[in-house]
C-alpha cells in the first residue's frame, strides 16, 4: 500500500505519530510511505528515518525543491502554509505509481488501514469523505446541490486520472484567477476542479473530534481503547491539536500513545507553563455544570483555550 504525508519541519513529529498509529493496526511491511518533504532540518529528518528503519516501514522521501516554483504564491491562510499544496505534486513526483492514499499529519488511525485503501477508484479522481463546512463554498466553487464538499485531509488518489487529466496544473490555474474563493486553501481547489469525480467515503474515515474536557473521575478510568463500531480515522482539523499542553480533545490520548513509540518521545509541548499546569488541574475538580461559567466562549472552528497551531493541513 502507498501511503503519503506532507510535512514540513513543525508537523514532521505529527506525521511520526499518524505513522506509529498507522502501523499498530497494520503489518509495516504491507506498506510503503512517501514522505513528501518540505524544509525539513537534518536533524529531525534523522529522527524521523531512524523511527521507520526501526519499524521496518519501507521509506521513500520525495524532494520538492525543483517543483515549489509550482506552488509559490499560492494563498495560504493561517496554518495552511505552502506545504499542503504539494500534495498536488504527489501524482507527477511518482511517475510510476497508480494509487496512494494520503494522509494529512494531524491523524490518527484507529483501526486497520486496509479497508479505506481496498476501495475501487478506478472510475473517479479520488476517494474522500464530505466536510460538514462545505455548505459555505458551494456557489462559489460552482458545486450543485448533489456535489458534496470533501475534507482533502484523507484523500485516496487515482494517481493515473490526475495525471491524464492534469488535475494539478489546473488546481494551481483556479488557485491564480481566484484567490478569493479559497477559503481552505487547496482544499477548494480541489473541490471546484474534481465535481463529480469523487467517490464518497464513509464518515468514519475523517472523523473530526471534538473538544471534550476531562474530570477528576478520568484519572481513575482506564486508558481509551477504540471501539468496533467507533470512528477508524480521527482528523484534528483546525485549531484542535492534541499536542498543545491545554487542549482536551476526543482522541487526543491516542497521541500521546503513539508519541511514546517514537523517536519524538521527548518533546513538551511549549504551552505547558506553570500557570497553564496549575489551570488544567484546577479544572478537573469544576463539576462540568459550572465549567461554562469560567471558561472562555469557544472561537468558532476552535477551542475554548487559545492554543499554537502548526504549519500543515488540516
Amino acid at each position: 500500500m502507498n501511503i503519503g504525508c506532507c510535512a514540513d519541519n513543525k508537523y514532521l513529529q505529527h506525521c511520526a505519530v499518524m505513522l506509529a498509529s498507522l502501523i499498530s493496526y497494520t503489518d509495516p511491511r504491507k506498506i510503503h510511505f512517501f514522505l513528501i518533504a518540505d524544509a525539513i532540518a537534518p536533524a529531525t529528518l534523522d529522527k524521523f528515518t531512524r523511527f521507520c528503519t526501526r519499524s521496518r516501514v519501507r521509506l521513500t522521501i520525495l524532494d520538492v525543491e525543483a517543483e515549489l516554483p509550482k506552488i509559490l504564491g499560492l494563498k495560504t491562510i493561517g496554518h495552511l502554509t505552502r506545504t499542503v499544496w504539494l500534495r498536488l505534486l504527489i501524482p507527477s513526483l511518482l511517475p510510476n505509481e497508480d494509487k496512494l492514499l494520503y494522509l494529512d499529519a494531524d491523524t490518527i488511525l484507529l483501526s486497520p488501514v486496509e479497508e479505506l485503501y481496498a476501495h475501487d477508484i478506478s472510475g473517479f479522481a479520488a476517494g474522500a469523505v464530505p466536510d460538514s463546512i462545505g455548505w459555505s463554498c458551494y456557489e462559489q466553487l460552482g458545486l450543485d446541490s448533489e456535489t458534496q464538499y470533501f475534507n482533502s485531509g484523507v484523500l485516496l488518489m487515482n494517481l493515473d486520472y490526475f495525471r491524464k487529466n492534469n488535475i494539478a496544473e489546473k488546481c494551481i490555474a483556479f488557485a491564480i484567477a481566484h484567490p478569493e474563493l479559497l477559503k481552505f486553501a487547496d482544499q477548494c481547489a480541489l473541490n471546484h476542479v474534481l465535481k463529480g469525480h469523487v467517490l464518497t467515503l464513509d464518515y468514519s474515515w475523517n472523523h473530526h473530534p471534538q473538544w471534550k474536557e476531562k474530570s477528576i473521575g478520568d484519572l481513575f478510568s482506564k486508558p481509551h481503547v477504540p471501539q468496533a463500531g467507533g470512528p477508524h480515522l480521527a482528523h484534528f482539523v483546525g485549531s484542535f491539536k492534541p499536542w498543545n499542553y491545554l487542549a482536551q480533545i476526543e482522541y487526543g490520548d491516542e497521541y500521546w500513545r503513539h508519541l511514546k513509540s517514537t523517536e519524538f518521545s521527548d518533546y513538551i509541548p511549549p504551552d505547558k507553563t506553570p500557570v497553564n499546569m496549575i489551570k488544567k488541574a484546577l479544572k478537573l475538580f469544576i463539576p462540568e455544570r459550572f465549567r461554562a461559567a469560567v471558561r472562555q466562549t469557544p472561537r468558532a472552528g476552535g477551542p475554548p483555550e487559545s492554543a499554537a497551531s502548526g504549519s500543515a493541513a488540516g
